[in-house]
C-alpha cells in the first residue's frame, strides 16, 4: 500500500492523506502513509534481494513447509532439508 502512496506523492506532489484498500469481505481499511523514504528503502531491500548470487539462508523445516506449494522448489534451492 505504500507504494501506492508514493506513487501518487511523486506524480501529484502531494501527500496522500489517507490509503485505503477495499478488503473481500466489503470492508475498507485505512493506511497512514509513511513518506517516500521508507518506500524507497523497501525497494532498495527488494532489489538488493533479487540481484544475490545465490538465495539468502532460509532453515527449512520440515513440518512447516510440508504443505506448501513450494516445497521442492525451495529444497533444491536450499540443499534438502
Amino acid at each position: 500500500m505504500q507504494l501506492y502512496g508514493w506513487l501518487f506523492e511523486s506524480t501529484f506532489k502531494l501527500k496522500p492523506s489517507r490509503l485505503e484498500v477495499y478488503q473481500g469481505d466489503k470492508t475498507i481499511k485505512g493506511f497512514e502513509y509513511s513518506g517516500g523514504d521508507i518506500v524507497l528503502k523497501e525497494i532498495h531491500d527488494i532489489f538488493s534481494i533479487l540481484n544475490l548470487d545465490k538465495p539468502p539462508y532460509s532453515e527449512i523445516e520440515f513440518l512447516k513447509c510440508d504443505d506448501c506449494d513450494f516445497v521442492e522448489l525451495c529444497t533444491k534451492l536450499n540443499g534438502g532439508y
